[in-house]
């Protein structure tokens, strides 16, 4: 059996970092454990630009240097990943760092010689380019058919087995909205890496594994180490493939899942946000070990007696292994009086309403002939 250990979107960050490391920890304490031939990670290993020597940095080097010592680890530029912030990894034993379109062969990163040729074909992310007088539709295909040519090539060598290792979107995909970049992206479809002599196709960029435009098909994503927005509910994980050791088929793809936090999003209504100021009593059950997105939703006026910081405060006291992000909507006077008015239910009610707002004095006798109006009207 051949194996490969595929990961991506590690996304190495200072804001992040404790969820970083203790993701790469377990996909670390995984390979370990199942001895992969190779480990592939298909992009996205930073969040950003980074210092050479900040902590974030500092604890990507050293999840790639243990990953390192167990097999050969290769690493494509993902578009998260700054310009020339994988160069330090071509110093390090065992570890192959690639910002172009390259290829190389699992002979050439093992000390001992392998009986098969396995070889990686390696497309990192890729802008569109242009030329001069190109739209942008032009420009989307000419980029397009260089990567289809790139593969079509690859797949033509008389290798054993033919890996495509990829940073891109595939069109149909689902993406995080933090992977969105419209207009600049260069898409291949699954067919593009199906085509005869390729083996499969492991991917890096969209957060989410499962994808059902390709079920059935040796191409997938691997998913991310855990959830990078408050709008991500993708499981994060990554794969563990399994190759025949004689025909070189697919044997296995298993996901394997990160112990990620949970993200958890509270949306509190213009009553329940009232409630809230004046009881100080959250409606909801905070989770622990979990990262927490509260909105608030409040009127006109009221946004500045609604001390956030303190209830953030209050809640991180609570749960000190939890993360929790507040936010606010303010709703317009008139969308609350016109939320109100909806749920009225007579036209008594409707009516002291308008009176509230018109500032008009409703005495007894106004009442009373309203009333008579009314039941004049139901007759």
């Amino acid at each position: 059996m051949f194996k490969i250990l595929h990961t991506a979107d590690s996304h190495f960050q200072q804001n992040r970092l404790d969820e970083c490391v203790s993701n790469a920890d377990f996909i670390v304490e995984y390979a370990l454990e199942h001895n992969p031939d190779v480990i592939v990670h298909a992009g996205d290993l930073f969040h950003k630009n980074t210092q050479i020597n900040s902590k974030e940095y500092l604890a990507a080097i050293d999840f790639i240097s243990n990953l390192s010592y167990i097999a050969p680890v290769i690493i494509i530029r993902g578009n998260h990943d700054p310009e020339d912030s994988l160069k330090v990894f071509n110093k390090m034993h065992g570890v192959y760092s690639f910002g172009d379109l390259d290829t190389v062969t699992y002979n050439e990163m093992r000390d001992v010689e392998y009986p098969a040729v396995v070889e990686f074909g390696l497309i990192p992310y890729q802008k569109t380019t242009s030329m001069e007088g190109d739209t942008v539709g032009d420009a989307h295909l000419n980029s397009s058919k260089d990567l289809k040519k790139f593969i079509s090539n690859f797949a033509k060598k008389k290798s054993d087995l033919k890996i495509i290792v990829a940073h891109i979107s595939v069109a149909g995909a689902e993406l995080a909205n933090s992977e969105r970049i419209l207009g600049n992206e260069v898409m291949l479809s699954p067919d593009d890496f199906t085509i005869e002599g390729i083996n499969a196709a492991m991917l890096g960029h969209i957060h989410r594994n499962d994808q059902d435009i390709l079920k059935g098909k040796p191409v997938a994503y691997s998913g991310a180490h855990y959830r990078t927005r408050f709008d991500e509910e993708m499981q994060p994980g990554f794969c563990f493939w399994t190759f025949d050791g004689e025909k070189f088929e697919t044997v296995n793809r298993e996901f394997i899942k990160t112990p990620a936090r949970d993200m958890v999003k509270f949306e509190l209504s213009i009553e329940e946000t009232r409630e809230y100021m004046s009881s100080g009593k959250f409606p909801f059950e905070l989770l622990p070990n979990a990262d927490m997105k509260v909105i608030f939703s409040v009127p006109e006026g009221m946004a500045s007696k609604l001390d956030k910081e303190k209830f953030k405060k209050d809640m991180d006291l609570k749960l000190s292994n939890s993360t929790i992000k507040v936010s606010t909507i303010v709703e317009p006077k008139s969308s609350v009086r016109s939320e109100k008015i909806a749920k009225m239910q007579t036209k008594s009610e409707i009516f002291e309403e308008w009176a509230n707002v018109s500032k008009v004095k409703l005495t007894k006798s106004i009442k009373e002939k309203f009333n008579e109006l009314v039941e004049s009207f139901d007759d």
